[in-house]
């Protein structure tokens, strides 16, 4: 009845809630789609058609103002190469809305696939030990860019940590140079003053027994050379050395090293986990799953190099944009007076383009910050730790961080904790949504905790006007359903296994 990337916020598996992890990873393709649902289910679409309608506008004005420049002799070499720029971002545009329907279709396979394999209880360990291994492999590589990050900027002191030992000999040196220099200083000023019979120091005549005494004391080799200005060198000398800041960024960067490491291992423990999962989806299957099995690796190969052949696209569109802009701007430069009027329309356009591009960006900030407002509000009402968290943060792709009392962001977050967040967003969603309906969630509690379980069924009522579960009684006991609901719990059914193709529905207790 509604497309599936609308339909995802009303009906889904709650085994497949950690997808919503991705939307945290800004490289991810899973949460970059999920992403764009979110923006369709909060109505974005609607300004980003009105955007997308001027930019088709800019970019016919803009062929327009090529083909009258390229009749014009004194700008015909501009708007010949205007046209042609926007032939080329015409092309790889079309290019581009071809790779991206592909990626789609391939991305709608290979969940099907997983689907598939996640509903036969011989894969389903497997499968886990997948989605487990390919989260631990996307913060391993987030962990890495971090590092890298750090480490670049605490490099940025290490020539003085690489002068530290030689500074440290030149500050000794200098040292000592300072007190010879001096100790010179003072013998030359009392050799001065047993010849002139006078202290220029203090003053005062130098005569009788202590002009004997001072001359004892001066040794018996002659100094040469200006004692003061050595003094003076040497003191200088020291100042420039002293001003010399060191800095020891070893330990720093041997922990951050050691940082970058453990990451590095965790990825090639992750890719190492993930293999081990492919290969045992791919060396256990049945008959009736070996297609689906033999499709699933190449699928996956398929989606890499598309997504590296959209990458690539993206580069050329964005270079060609620039050289439009460019040109533009050279042809405004020239004042031709033959499409004046049509430069004149194109400008309005262009601006009323910027205006919609703004628009779009505001209106989902305000978006974002009522989402996060929300799911921190479900959230806190969910997790069985309130007062060590403080909120849910967004980000500009939807993707919601757990941050503590004390301001520090949740790293290390557990398969339950993932489940609790993208309940909180599914919520949250329902709440600021345009497009509201009810909730129908299958096995929502298989990696949560009995108190997490009671937290979110008694949080249910509020996410929507309609809920409606499938649980197995392993799952939770009858009993604790009906206290944690009260009268919010309006029908009750129980589903039996009849057949491979037929199951019996009946009324629980007249409810």
């Amino acid at each position: 009845m509604m497309p599936p990337e609308i339909s995802r916020f009303f009906l889904f598996d709650g085994e497949l809630l950690n997808q919503y992890a991705e939307l945290l990873d800004n490289e991810s393709e899973i949460g970059r789609r999920i992403s764009s649902s979110i923006e369709q289910i909060l109505g974005v679409p609607v300004l980003k058609t009105a955007r997308e309608h001027l930019s088709a506008l800019t970019e016919r004005l803009d062929r327009e103002v090529g083909i009258e420049a390229s009749k014009d002799q004194q700008t015909q070499q501009l708007g010949t190469a205007l046209t042609q720029a926007i032939e080329m971002r015409t092309a790889h545009e079309a290019e581009l809305a071809g790779q991206r329907e592909e990626l789609d279709r391939l991305n709608l396979e290979r969940e099907s696939l997983e689907a598939l394999l996640r509903s036969q209880d011989l894969y389903q360990k497997a499968i886990d030990r997948l989605d487990q291994a390919r989260t631990d492999l996307e913060y391993a590589r987030l962990t890495q860019r971090e590092k890298r990050t750090e480490l670049q900027a605490a490099m940025k002191d290490a020539w003085r940590t690489a002068l530290a030992e030689t500074v440290a000999t030149a500050r000794a040196r200098s040292s000592q140079a300072v007190a010879s220099a001096l100790s010179n200083l003072a013998t030359s000023l009392r050799s001065r003053a047993v010849e002139a019979h006078h202290c220029e120091i203090c003053d005062q005549d130098l005569v009788g027994h202590a002009r004997d005494r001072v001359a004892m004391s001066l040794p018996a080799t002659a100094l040469t050379g200006d004692a003061n200005a050595a003094a003076l060198q040497a003191i200088g000398h020291m100042e420039d050395i002293e001003r010399f800041r060191v800095v020891d960024i070893r330990s720093d960067v041997r922990f951050i090293t050691n940082q970058l490491d453990n990451a590095r291992i965790d990825e090639i423990d992750a890719r190492s986990r993930i293999t081990d999962a492919e290969q045992s989806l791919e060396g256990q299957s049945q008959d009736d799953l070996r297609g689906t099995i033999a499709a699933y690796g190449p699928t996956m190969q398929k989606i890499a190099i598309l997504q590296s052949a959209i990458d690539a696209s993206v580069k050329k569109i964005d270079e060609q944009v620039a050289a439009i802009d460019g040109l533009t701007k050279a042809l405004s430069a020239v004042g031709a007076t033959t499409f004046g009027d049509l430069q004149a329309r194109l400008a309005v356009v262009r601006e009323a383009r910027d205006v919609y591009r703004m628009a779009v960006e505001l209106y989902k900030s305000a978006l974002r910050e009522r989402v996060e407002a929300s799911a921190s509000e479900l959230f806190l009402t969910m997790t069985t730790e309130p007062t060590d968290y403080a909120r849910l943060a967004i980000n500009d792709h939807y993707g919601l961080s757990i941050i503590h009392a004390d301001g520090a962001v949740e790293t290390g977050r557990s398969a339950g904790q993932e489940q609790v967040v993208a309940l909180a967003l599914m919520g949250a969603l329902q709440a600021n949504a345009p497009l509201r309906g009810p909730i129908v969630m299958d096995t929502p509690f298989g990696r949560l905790d009995p108190k997490h379980t009671a937290n979110v069924v008694q949080t249910l009522p509020s996410m929507a006007e309609q809920v409606v579960l499938f649980v197995q009684e392993d799952e939770i006991d009858r009993p604790d359903v009906r206290r944690y609901l009260g009268h919010a719990l309006k029908r009750e059914y129980e589903l039996q296994r009849v057949s491979s193709r037929s199951t019996r529905v009946s009324v629980v207790d007249g409810r």
